[in-house]
Order: C-alpha cells, then structure tokens, then sequence
C-alpha cells in the first residue's frame, strides 16, 4: 500500500460510530457540499477522512484546513501517486470505527438521519458486510412518460444489483422500488459502507482495475470477497442521498466516449468475470462468447455490429474487443496462476 505524504489529525480521540472516508481530486466545490450535509447528520459521533488524491493544485489542503479550525472531526491525508482504490484503501486502513462509510466527493447526505441509519443497520444485523445506499434516482429518471415506464420494467428484468454466470453485471438500481432494502450480488462505491473487520478480511479495494481514476468492478469484486466470507450484500433504497454524476443517462456506454476508455472497461470486466466467476473448465468458452456476444452493458463484436446505435462505427466495435482481449491476456498471464494455487 502506498504511503500517504501527509497526515493531519486534529480530531479528538473520543468514541466514535462510523468513519467516513472522502476521496478526491481538485473538487472543492463539490468536497464544502458533501462535508456540510455530513455536519447536517444527527448521529455527531463520526470522523471525516478526507484524501486529497493527487491532486494539481493545493485549493483542496486549503479548504480542508479552514474547515478544520471550525470542525476537528476531520483528518486530511494527500496522497501523491495514488489512484482512487489506492485512497479508500489508506483512508480505510487509518479509520478507528467499526463501521467505515466510503462516499464519493460530490455525494450529498440528503436525509440528515443517513448516518443513523447506517449504523443502526450494522448494529442489528450482525451478518450485514455490506450495505449500499440509494441515489435519489426519481429525480434523475422521471417515469411520467410511457417511454421511461417501460424502460423501467424491462431494467427489473435484469436483475438489477445481480451478477449472472455469462457475465451479466447489473446496476439498474433506480429499477428497484423505494423504501425496501435487498439482497443483492454488488453496490456501488458512491456510498458504500462495510464492516470494518471483514472489510479487512476480504483484503478491501484491488487495485488492478483502476485506469485513470476509474474504479470500475473494483468495489464489485470486493463485494463478492465478503459474501465470499458469509456475509451478507444489501443495498436500501430506504433512505436516500444525492449522487451529482448518476444525474445522467442509465447506460454506462455515453458515460466513456473515448475509445481508449471503453478498452478499459471491456478489460476490467472481462478480467473481473474471469477472477470471479467462471470456472478453469468453462472460462475459455464464456469469455469467447463474451468477447463475440457480451451483454446489454459490455457488448460484444457480434452485438455491437447488429446494434442500430453503432452499426457501422468499426472503431467502437474493435475497441471492445481489444479490451476483452486485453482482460483475457492479462488473466492467463499474470492472475491464473496466483488463483488457482489458492
């Protein structure tokens, strides 16, 4: 793990209930919003980790400070060469309470009874590894049109929060109806919270994925570790907060326009299924189906050659499958062996 530059701790050293750690990058705007909704919270007995993430300018150290000198709840880590696992992994590995809450930095604490919550669920439910909380999806996908209403009951189709043997992974989570919480396969790492100790024991955030300060199927994977361990995945759609980057479309393909990008993406999921879920026996012949095939969120060749949206755009379809090429290579060559002598 790498080590941080510098630490700041000014926080008493009373009893707390949950650590919360804040990654980020020269986003202080965003960073003063999500930490006011925090000092908004009843529950006051939490920390604030904020991991200033290599960042280009020193405007996040600054704010930091001045919001030290009024709260010392706060302990400001920077971290130089580190990416975004690599600083939920040190803000982790510092945090003193048995529940550890990670929040992406433009997250808000919209309901000031959030943090409450969390613990609470913790407390009474000893079997709980993982618990994830809902973005306010009802203002980002409005159901008034008869278009969003059937999109809507063909995302719960899919399973939303499942992951399936060909390699489907699913998010979809404004699919679910409000106010319930479920059992699912993986939450996202914009508010996911754990248990300290099997968070721990499930060896926390890999580092593999990570392309740029993407994280993609980093967090998916540690979920499947601690279900792995016996415990339980949820996800609640029983209390709400706001996540500014999921105000935008479901499909996570226009969220990458780049084509080196959507390489990436290809190869960490084919990577992560390949560690994860299929087999020595059936892994050559799920991940040529998913390299010609794939799924409705990582398309294959075939599929993205028949698709209305990018018939004719060879770049895209040859992008993805570098990266699942890519994903395949990198397994045989450098993880195989690590897994099967485990």
């Amino acid at each position: 793990m790498i080590e941080p530059n510098e630490i700041i701790d000014i926080s008493p050293k009373r009893e707390i209930d949950v650590s919360i750690v804040i990654p980020t990058r020269d986003r202080t705007d965003m960073l003063l919003k999500a930490f006011v909704s925090l000092q908004k919270q009843t529950l006051t007995r939490f920390e604030v980790i904020i991991v200033d993430n290599g960042p280009f300018e020193n405007d996040t150290r600054k704010l930091v400070m001045e919001l030290m000198r009024e709260d010392p709840r706060i302990i400001y880590v920077n971290l130089t060469n580190g990416n975004l696992e690599t600083a939920r992994n040190v803000g982790c590995s510092i945090s003193r309470s048995d529940v550890v809450l990670l929040t992406d930095d433009d997250w808000e604490m919209t309901n000031p009874v959030s943090l409450q919550y969390i613990v609470d669920r913790f407390t009474n439910d000893l079997q709980l590894g993982v618990l994830g909380i809902s973005h306010d999806y009802a203002a980002s996908y409005p159901t008034t049109t008869w278009k969003a209403r059937i999109r809507l009951l063909l995302s719960r189709l899919y399973k939303p929060g499942k992951i399936s043997r060909w390699g489907r992974v699913t998010a979809r989570f404004y699919a679910l109806p409000a106010g319930q919480r479920y059992n699912v396969d993986h939450v996202r790492g914009c508010c996911l919270s754990f248990r300290r100790v099997v968070g721990n024991d499930a060896g926390l955030f890999p580092t593999l994925y990570v392309y740029k300060g993407i994280g993609y199927r980093s967090e998916t994977e540690f979920c499947r570790r601690v279900a792995q361990k016996g415990y339980k995945v949820v996800f609640s759609s029983e209390i709400l907060g706001i996540h500014k980057v999921s105000n935008r479309s479901a499909s996570i393909m226009p969220r990458f326009q780049t084509l080196e990008k959507m390489r990436y993406l290809a190869r960490a999921h084919l990577l992560f299924m390949l560690r994860n879920y299929w087999s020595p026996l059936t892994a050559p012949i799920f991940a040529l189906l998913d390299l010609l095939i794939g799924n409705s969120s990582q398309p294959g060749a075939i599929r993205l050659l028949i698709s209305f949206r990018y018939f004719g755009k060879i770049n895209i379809v040859s992008a993805s499958v570098q990266g699942k090429w890519q994903g395949i290579i990198e397994y045989y060559t450098k993880y195989h062996d690590i897994i099967t002598n485990t």
